[in-house]
């Protein structure tokens, strides 16, 4: 019993850290390496980058392993599959409570949208658990590093499916270009 209780609560200090330092990263860019896993398929890995301007705008660029690109403007999400070549909108409302979305894009009240406890893996590395409030079928693991970034975000789905993404040489309130979050009108759809 004891060992679920230390399992389950969550220093106040801690929490209050985390809080402050998801909140705190307004504008960043930042590179990723992506896994996709499920029970259906192997594995995928992407890598590429990611870049965010609080409230709610992002570019995400995929270098290696799929090649798409994905903006949100603040208002629509667009994104561009280049080996397709198809282009699919989704207001943003749509997505908001998506938790990378609810994490890196908007940053604020994570206590409100998540439950947070922690654990240590098998190397001894702290690992936070978001589990969301309201009813869903994942659970979101992340570690941060030294500067209390995150450096690993796990999305976990009941299914026996997830992504791990893992980040890597942050610039934190990078100078974005008037572009950088206005989606390129030359990508359409292919006919």
């Amino acid at each position: 019993m004891l060992f679920m209780v230390l399992l389950w609560q969550l220093d106040p200090e801690i929490q209050a850290r985390i809080l402050s330092s998801v909140s705190d990263l307004q504008a960043f860019q930042v590179e990723f390496e992506q896994e996709t896993y499920s029970d259906y398929f192997d594995p995928t890995h992407a890598l590429g980058s990611l870049s965010v301007q609080r409230p709610g705008k992002m570019r995400m660029e995929y270098t290696k392993g799929e090649h798409r690109l994905a903006i949100t403007d603040g208002d629509t999400f667009h994104e561009y599959d280049f080996d397709a070549e198809t282009l699919s909108t989704t207001s943003q409302a749509d997505i908001q409570d998506e938790p990378l979305v609810r994490i890196f894009l908007y940053g604020d009240a994570i206590e409100e949208h998540f439950l947070l406890d922690r654990y240590r893996d098998p190397d001894g590395v702290d690992v936070f658990r978001l589990r969301p409030r309201n009813p869903t079928t994942y659970t979101v693991e992340m570690t941060f590093d030294e500067h209390w970034r995150p450096s690993m975000i796990h999305v976990m789905g009941e299914g026996g499916d997830g992504t791990i993404f893992r980040f890597t040489n942050y610039q934190v309130n990078p100078k974005f270009s008037p572009t950088t979050f206005v989606f390129p009108s030359h990508l359409k759809t292919a006919e």
